[in-house]
């Protein structure tokens, strides 16, 4: 239930990433089929400062794929409760997985190919290229391939994240425990012992109501 859950909310936010960078299509010119790239370029219509390439490019996409693996890591390792390496990277890849076919096949087959917002000017008699289904698919495979490096990368990352919030926590903790210690040893004299247990309780109604 809790993967659904993310499946769902995942799916529900790229889409809305995706409308909102979608609401000038030529901006996105570089996510089309070769085809319209090109009449679009004879067009006059591309802006190559967009064009994919370069090391600026690469640096922008490593940095939000390492973020999105951190993102993703804490996610599996805190949500799901992933507890090793194995299950988080598997569950961060099947949640990639759900993401990448929802765009390929809903966003891209299904929106894409058939509405005419992203049909661009200059363009209208490309209909085969715009129902190139295959080509979507293509990249749906490859985004998969990407995945199997991004899934475990992500689960890396969470786990050293998480692992540096748990020490911090456990700092805080064992911080507060020797405070405890300290404020009952100045109420103890000579010869009195005092025991002291740590619990957490699950509903603290009754001892409140006290």
């Amino acid at each position: 239930m809790v993967f659904l859950i993310e499946s769902l909310v995942a799916c529900a936010l790229f889409f809305l990433f995706v409308f909102l960078m979608s609401r000038d299509p030529v901006k996105t010119i570089f996510n089309y089929p070769p085809a319209i790239i090109e009449r679009c370029r004879s067009l006059g219509l591309v802006d190559e400062g967009n064009r994919p390439g370069g090391t600026g490019f690469y640096l922008k996409k490593i940095s939000a794929l390492i973020l999105f693996g951190i993102v993703l890591g804490l996610l599996v390792r805190y949500v799901n409760g992933c507890g090793t390496f194995l299950s988080g990277a598997l569950t961060a890849y099947a949640l990639w997985v759900v993401v990448n076919w929802f765009d390929a096949l809903v966003m891209d087959c299904l929106w894409f190919c058939h509405d005419p917002h992203f049909v661009i000017k200059g363009t209208e008699d490309m209909t085969k290229e715009y129902h190139n289904y295959l080509f979507h698919i293509k990249g749906a495979l490859l985004g998969m391939l990407i995945g199997i490096l991004g899934g475990p990368l992500g689960m890396l990352f969470g786990m050293a994240m998480g692992s540096l919030i748990g020490r911090i926590k456990d700092v805080g903790d064992a911080k507060q425990g020797i405070s405890l210690i300290e404020q009952v040893t100045t109420k103890l004299s000579d010869g009195d012992v005092a025991l002291i247990a740590l619990a957490q309780e699950n509903d603290e109604t009754m001892l409140n109501a006290k």
